[in-house]
């Protein structure tokens, strides 16, 4: 499957959750949210944490990075304008990590669409998406 394939990247696992919430939170999925919410926590991220990983930031800026370019790539379709790469090589990531980056937010994006289509219980306490006044 393509979560064990990426489950080989260079990402981490907390970066992987990370993103995980950032293109949840995008997608509004409830599913999504508490599953990622769960497993961040039990990774060690603290509820702010998880909290900016939602909003698509973080304290450290390469993290950041990550996490706006894979909330815009979420809600653009994939569409990205044409200086987004070079600003994650400049946060320092190679090819390989940009390109493990694309395929996580493709992963999350299948995986919130089969949730909404299939209307999957998480068995979690439900969180609630950000208030889109809060979100970046």
């Amino acid at each position: 499957s393509l979560r064990a394939i990426l489950g080989r990247g260079v990402l981490g696992d907390r970066t992987v959750e990370l993103i995980s919430l950032a293109v949840g939170e995008s997608s509004r999925c409830a599913y999504s949210l508490a599953i990622h919410t769960a497993l961040g926590r039990s990774l060690g991220l603290s509820d702010e944490e998880v909290m900016e990983g939602r909003r698509g930031s973080s304290s450290d800026r390469r993290t950041g990075a990550i996490l706006s370019f894979a909330r815009r790539l979420a809600g653009s379709g994939g569409r990205i304008a044409d200086d987004e790469l070079d600003r994650l090589g400049a946060h320092g990531l190679a090819d390989r990590e940009v390109e493990e980056v694309i395929a996580h937010v493709a992963l999350n994006l299948y995986e919130n669409c089969l949730s909404a289509a299939t209307d999957l219980p998480a068995n979690l306490p439900r969180v609630a998406p950000v208030p889109e006044t809060l979100a970046t």
